[in-house]
């Protein structure tokens, strides 16, 4: 069971995917990405393990070289 932190964070990051994802229709850029989810607290080692987290758990695809939307 997640804890209740780390589940409101996750939901917070889906939310900012989403909201990332319906502003461009090519999609958005890890730089931008990492711009809105800053202010949660994710330290920059942990980034690529979150990011590849989300592709590999169905949150991401990635719509042309570098640029990914939600699913």
């Amino acid at each position: 069971m997640k804890s209740t932190s780390k589940q409101s964070k996750l939901e917070n990051i889906i939310k900012i995917i989403k909201e990332l994802s319906k502003s461009s229709k090519n999609g958005f850029t890890l730089e931008e990405f990492k711009l809105k989810i800053e202010n949660l607290g994710i330290i920059e080692d942990k980034f690529e393990e979150l990011f590849n987290n989300l592709i590999n758990e169905g949150y991401l695809y990635q719509v042309s070289l570098g640029h990914y939307k939600s699913i």
